[in-house]
């Protein structure tokens, strides 16, 4: 390719952000926009695109270069994760219309599936014959299924990138009255355009945007979503706790929020410099910001410590169910924590009751390796169900062995694993235990 050479890139397509989509349904993220060093054309402009799939592609995004023989590095990804595209292949998504969710249901006085009550398929009986296969009440499922009445939609996996242009927004009109949407499994990438999204549903109170790669959130507006109590983000290729206060601050009665597979892991640092300025892109404390929030689930989240991390959450005063599977703590200290002074080393002092409401916690997978860490679970006084498997702990141990331990130093659980604690279970426990 001759220096002089000048190659327009398309401005619609940015490396690290942009997600796509193939004819068969398959999703990934640019993660390079050029010429290829092993294609025939030295200014042709490819895609390079790391697949959620880790197994679809052909490559790591390097290739054999045809001039020199060697290796070039386009962009780097798992051994079968990279393709390389051409840019009349590649597929940016859709936008969220009137039409695509009108398509999503079936018109009243649409032809039916099955007129007189019956599918055009059939079943063969144990004799060999055809026997009708039946299907009743279509015309009352479909009523019940109109837009004008259902007040929860799903949207997933339909290639949603973007929010309606201006001429079609006037259509959205019709789907204000929704209260839920799942939009998980799309093609957003942006939390402007996913902002711009929800202010179009000014009565929503349950939100999904799971397994969209819309990465951080630079700033909110306090109280914009006064009504969203459920929020799903995991699998959102979130890199920052920042992100999950400037949303919390935005959604006051946050009751449930879900944040699986992303990185918080700068919990302790975010928490440190929060601030309570009006400023909308700040965040403010953590107690302040999340005062309704009942679960959380923070599963796979890169939390590796139970005082510098876990402890940031301790005076959430709604929290019940804590969520903590599959992160690498491996060392729970809690003391009964009283407003005096902490003694040289110890660990840091709170005043009031810590995780005063937390009946459920769950810790399947994590490093834990010693009985000490689950004896200080003792000290959490609303604790009543516990989740411990697959931890050090736990796997040289067989399972009634580690669930007879766990109950009889666990005095007022009710629940371990999910299974019912019964009382005889208990007395027995407690007498093996002595």
């Amino acid at each position: 390719m001759s220096e002089d050479t000048i190659i327009t890139l398309p401005n619609n397509l940015i490396p690290n952000k942009t997600r796509l989509r193939d004819p068969s349904g398959f999703t990934g993220t640019l993660l390079y926009l050029g010429p290829v060093a092993s294609a025939k054309s030295s200014t042709e402009i490819y895609a390079g695109i790391a697949w959620d799939d880790v197994t679809r592609g052909k490559h790591d995004g390097s290739v054999i270069c045809r001039r020199t023989n060697q290796i070039v590095r386009h962009f780097k990804c798992g051994p079968t994760q990279g393709s390389f595209l051409r840019l009349n292949k590649v597929d940016t998504g859709v936008e969220l219309t009137p039409e695509l969710m009108r398509g999503r249901y079936v018109e009243p006085d649409a032809e039916l599936v099955a007129p007189g009550n019956l599918l055009p398929h059939v079943a063969k009986t144990s004799g060999g014959r055809d026997k009708p296969i039946e299907f009743w009440g279509e015309l009352k499922i479909r009523n019940r299924q109109q837009l004008e009445v259902v007040e929860d939609i799903s949207l997933r996996m339909l290639g949603i990138a973007r929010p309606c242009g201006d001429k079609e927004k006037a259509g959205m009109e019709e789907f204000r009255h929704l209260k839920g949407i799942d939009l998980a499994a799309n093609l957003l990438c942006d939390w402007e355009d996913v902002l711009e999204i929800l202010r179009q549903f000014p009565l929503l109170e349950n939100v999904s945007l799971a397994s969209n790669r819309i990465n951080d959130l630079v700033s909110a507006r306090e109280g914009e979503f006064s009504l969203i109590r459920s929020l799903n983000l995991n699998n959102c290729n979130i890199g920052s706790f920042r992100t999950i206060q400037l949303l919390g601050k935005s959604m006051p009665k946050l009751e449930e929020l879900c944040v699986a597979h992303c990185d918080l892991s700068d919990i302790g640092a975010c928490n440190s410099e929060c601030s309570t300025d009006d400023e909308d892109d700040k965040p403010s404390a953590l107690a302040e910001v999340f005062q309704n929030l009942v679960l959380l689930d923070a599963s796979d989240c890169q939390l590796t410590s139970w005082e510098k991390q876990i402890l940031q959450l301790h005076q959430l005063p709604k929290l019940e169910s804590l969520i903590l599977n599959d992160n690498k703590i491996n060392v729970i200290e809690l003391l009964e924590y009283n407003s005096g002074e902490a003694e040289p080393g110890a660990l840091q002092s709170f005043e009031g009751a810590i995780f005063p409401a937390l009946t459920s916690l769950q810790l399947a997978g994590t490093s834990i390796s010693s009985w000490a860490s689950i004896d200080s679970l003792d000290n959490l006084p609303s604790l009543r169900s516990l989740r411990l498997r697959n931890t050090p702990l736990t796997n040289t141990l067989g399972v009634g062995e580690v669930r007879s331990t766990v109950i009889a130093r666990l005095s007022r659980i009710e629940y371990f694993n999910a299974s019912p604690i019964t009382d005889r279970e208990r007395l027995e426990a407690e007498r093996r235990y002595v």
